[in-house]
């Protein structure tokens, strides 16, 4: 049961219900106007201005480090919530999910993945109920420039020679996850430090000799 005050802010500023997806969402590239309408805010209130400013650091390191991200093949698995969000950010950064997974179960999944990839990556392959085994059969038919899941996924990465970043749940090998943010501005900076440093990695490991350069 929500609280009459909730209740009366949401028919005031004529809000449906905000389902959790909303507010995980990683990109919020267009939520600022109506955060500040949900939180009933004057647009140049102070509350704003930190968002404001994390808005635009995201927004010029998207663009600076476009030319790395750019048309990189994805291949994502993890619990749903995790997948949807982490999809529409791979979308803003222009990167092509290829293989959208979750051994979960719901009854908008596929659809809900379908729509945001309908003109990116209409090809994508959505798969809800299956496990890290199907992954690794396409990724091994079809392979991707990075993968993107929980610890597990680490042992296709090694396999494959693929790049790969841990996001989700668990992270059993590495520490300090649960201390750093991963959702809202600051969390998508910071995935998109990991998605960058993965590939560079990645590149600098692999290149011919000639090709090592100081600076990608």
């Amino acid at each position: 049961m929500r609280p009459a005050a909730l209740l009366d802010l949401m028919n005031r500023a004529a809000l449906q219900e905000i389902d959790a997806q909303q507010v995980i969402d990683h990109h919020l590239l267009a939520r600022l106007p109506r955060i500040a309408v949900f939180m009933q805010l004057p647009p140049q209130s102070h509350v704003l201005r930190p968002l404001r400013l994390a808005h635009m650091f995201l927004l010029d390191a998207m663009s600076d480090m476009h030319q790395y991200f750019h048309g990189k093949r994805v291949a994502i698995v993890g619990d749903p919530d995790h997948v949807i969000a982490l999809t529409q950010f791979l979308v803003e950064l222009d990167m092509k999910p290829v293989y959208v997974f979750t051994g979960s179960s719901g009854k908008h999944f596929e659809q809900r993945l379908t729509d945001i990839l309908a003109s990116h990556a209409p090809d994508a392959l959505i798969k809800q109920n299956v496990d890290l085994f199907e992954l690794h059969q396409q990724i091994k038919n079809n392979p991707v420039d990075l993968i993107i899941g929980n610890t597990y996924s680490k042992y296709i990465s090694r396999v494959e020679n693929i790049p790969f970043v841990r996001f989700g749940f668990p992270i059993l090998d590495r520490m300090g996850h649960r201390y750093f943010p991963c959702v809202g501005y600051t969390g998508a900076l910071r995935l998109m430090e990991l998605i960058n440093d993965a590939l560079l990695d990645h590149n600098d490991r692999n290149c011919a000799e000639e090709n090592f350069e100081l600076i990608q």
